[in-house]
């Protein structure tokens, strides 16, 4: 999916809320990487023309994926 259309199908969702029950993939450049804690991260994604924030969860992708994200997210630079 492109971003455009990620915002163009997402956007309208308010600030905070979780859309959990929908996976999506997305490709562009990773622009600038912020974290709050130890296991949340903010991504700036951006890709033709447009940006997305990316909130990762570090807690929530262990819960459905088993996958260690705090050690694979700390690595993107």
């Amino acid at each position: 999916m492109y971003i455009v259309e990620c915002i163009d199908e997402y956007g309208s969702s308010g600030n905070g809320e979780h859309i959990e029950d929908v996976a999506v993939s997305l490709a562009g450049r990773i622009m600038s990487k912020r974290a709050s804690n130890s296991k949340l991260f903010f991504y700036d994604l951006h890709g033709s023309g447009a940006k997305v924030q990316v909130m990762a969860d570090a807690s929530v992708v262990m819960k459905q994926s088993g996958e260690d994200f705090g050690m694979s997210g700390s690595t993107i630079r």
